[in-house]
């Protein structure tokens, strides 16, 4: 029979081995402490498969939080923190789904494209919603000649931009948006 391996000090998961118990069943028990702080006997076989990663109140309130809410909201969250610019604080699902529910769109959008997303600077948005951004409404109005803007705005509204939108960032009415996109060919 093989010597057992001391753990001591060993993480695995939100458990931080204390100490060894005794020999129980084959089984080689170690006494654990989770994050939270509670204490609890856990076979080694289990610590290394990671079939116990932390106590079981710990894995209860992990799978509220991700069963208990929006599983489409967690998807997104999940796919989303992948992704640059992100808001370091929602690198917890918890926290995310404080400040960001209920999800009211397809898209979590920076409200204001010159700051950084965040629970006070972020909209949900539809594909066919997104704000027009500021580089596109500066191309827009950086337009010297009236068929060069007519030009851009058959540009811009090929990129999702709704004729309001773009009514909006020139002043325009948007069936006049519609009327210029029309006689550009779209």
């Amino acid at each position: 029979m093989s010597e057992k391996q001391d753990l001591r000090g060993e993480k695995y998961g939100r458990w931080t081995v204390v100490k060894f118990v005794e020999r129980r069943a084959g089984n080689d028990y170690w006494l654990c402490r989770c994050e939270c702080g509670a204490e609890s006997e856990v076979p080694a076989g289990n610590l290394r498969s990671g079939r116990s990663r932390g106590c079981r109140a710990c894995g209860v309130r992990r799978q509220r939080g991700y069963q208990g809410s929006d599983p489409a909201l967690y998807h997104y969250w999940m796919q989303r923190k992948r992704r640059k610019p992100w808001c370091a604080a929602w690198d917890d699902f918890a926290r995310f789904e404080r400040d960001c529910a209920p999800r009211t769109g397809r898209l979590l959008l920076r409200a204001n494209e010159k700051k950084a997303l965040s629970a006070k600077n972020f909209l949900w948005t539809d594909t066919t919603m997104q704000p027009l951004s500021t580089k596109d409404e500066e191309y827009l109005r950086s337009a010297k000649t009236p068929a060069q803007r007519d030009k851009r705005i058959a540009k811009v509204r090929g990129k999702g931009a709704t004729h309001q939108q773009i009514a909006d960032a020139l002043a325009l009415t948007a069936e006049r948006v519609r009327q210029i996109i029309k006689e550009q060919g779209e």
